[in-house]
């Protein structure tokens, strides 16, 4: 092969390249999915208010857990009550949640959403689960402040 016609491959290689890197990129982008969300997360609070307003922490003062969103728009929530020393595993596995699937994000409105594929509740295999979001630097707010909320900081 010559050294012209190894140079006019090449060309049509890296063309071939930068085409499907844009591509994908505007397929991702297209699909909804939210740069700044993408990454690990770490939860540092889980709130929700009963009905008289009162701060309900179903995991504790420092819940452990993290929610990870991929370039690809997949989703995965792990929640748990912080283990101690003396917990035993089932006591342990009472406090876990977790679930898996894709997500999308609408941005005008503020929402990301969750679609579930499987995981510890079977009451949200299946649905699309909304979510209210704010990113504001490494800090992710989910929730809508009023009955529940849930503080996640980005994990580095």
């Amino acid at each position: 092969m010559s050294l012209t016609t190894c140079s006019a491959l090449a060309g049509r290689w890296t063309t071939a390249a930068i085409a499907l890197l844009l591509l994908f990129s505007v397929s991702a982008s297209a699909q909804g999915r939210q740069p700044s969300l993408v990454g690990t997360w770490r939860f540092v609070e889980i709130t929700d208010l009963d009905s008289t307003g009162t701060p309900i922490q179903y995991y504790g003062a420092k819940p452990c857990g993290f929610i990870i969103y991929t370039a690809t728009g997949q989703v995965s929530v792990h929640i748990a009550q912080c283990a101690t020393p003396d917990a035993s595993p089932s006591e342990l596995a009472a406090t876990y949640n977790g679930y898996f699937g894709t997500y999308t994000v609408n941005e005008a409105r503020g929402l990301v959403t969750h679609q579930v594929e499987g995981g510890s509740a079977p009451d949200y295999i299946g649905t699309p689960q909304q979510r209210p979001f704010k990113v504001t630097g490494d800090t992710l707010t989910l929730g809508d402040g009023r009955s529940w909320k849930r503080v996640l900081v980005r994990v580095r």
